[in-house]
């Protein structure tokens, strides 16, 4: 399977499960009652549509000759930093279980930003989907990723670090993949500096 950087690439009627997850080898049953494939699929949209995606796609077979595979993906562009998110469920025996795992799983990563212990972006951090890693050959010298000169002493850095830290960071609004790049650049540039 090639890797999913595009919502475009996302199929509805055809499961597009994220490569960075592993199938699930052996289904359970689940504790749900009263499952059916429409509603669970329902409280799947109510859920994603609270997150105010920019667009989302739930990836299911449904095609009769793909039936026999449960699994669920539920794609969508994260309003605020742009990033495709997928949560993902094969889990249980029924399309139906997964479904509303799904929508359970939402549900929570909203409750956790309403009851202030992560903001709604920490939650959804794990729902990235993960993309491969940049080449190496392409990786910039740690004074181009702190914005500051080679030569410059390290009291200036620290400080060029600090403010692009504070708006890189998550919590305030910044990317992960920034913060650790800032971090991986600041511990170059400490070495580099201090011999």
């Amino acid at each position: 399977m090639a890797t999913i950087t595009d919502i475009r690439d996302v199929r509805e009627r055809e499961l597009t499960w994220p490569e960075s997850r592993p199938r699930t080898s052996s289904r359970r049953n689940s504790s749900f009652y009263n499952t059916e494939v429409d509603k669970c699929e329902r409280q799947v949209i109510a859920e994603i549509e609270r997150l105010r995606p920019l667009d989302f796609v739930i990836s299911r077979n449904r095609q009769r000759h793909l039936a026999g595979d449960p699994g669920v993906a539920v794609w969508w562009v994260d309003r605020k930093s742009k990033e495709l998110r997928v949560l993902a469920s094969d889990r249980y025996h029924t399309m139906a279980e997964n479904l509303r795992a799904l929508a359970l799983t939402l549900e929570a990563m909203r409750a956790l930003d309403r009851w202030g212990v992560y903001t709604l972006e920490q939650a959804v951090e794990g729902a990235r989907a993960a993309l491969p890693p940049p080449d190496s050959h392409k990786k910039r010298a740690w004074w181009e990723i702190l914005e500051v000169g080679s030569n410059w002493p390290l009291e200036a850095i620290e400080l060029k670090y600090q403010r692009l830290a504070k708006e890189a960071h998550p919590d305030a609004g910044g990317s992960g993949d920034r913060m650790a790049e800032l971090n991986s650049a600041i511990a170059e540039a400490r070495k580099a500096v201090q011999g």
